[in-house]
């Protein structure tokens, strides 16, 4: 992890209002490289577990059925994210 990572990280939990844009903008900052997206999903992953740990922590939620909800929908936002990045890895 490069400072400047480090700081880009920063910035987007200072600036995001919400978890699921924090989440997707921290995708490629410190969790997933453009090929990891383009060939991903939010199945399996030990990135995602460090990713949900810190989105809620940012953004606390009130009961554990709450934060699966909250979670499923994060991960249908990051499901878009993958698909794009996987449609426009491939017109490179």
């Amino acid at each position: 992890m490069t400072p400047r990572r480090i700081e880009g990280v920063r910035a987007v939990l200072e600036k995001e209002d919400t978890s699921y844009r924090c989440a997707v903008k921290l995708l490629p900052l410190f969790f997933f490289s453009k090929d990891e997206l383009s060939r991903g999903n939010t199945d399996g992953s030990h990135k995602l577990n460090s990713l949900k740990l810190l989105v809620f922590k940012k953004f606390p939620v009130e009961s554990d059925e709450e934060k699966e909800k909250e979670w499923r929908f994060i991960k249908t936002k990051i499901n878009a994210r993958c698909r794009a990045s996987r449609f426009s890895h491939r017109d490179i």
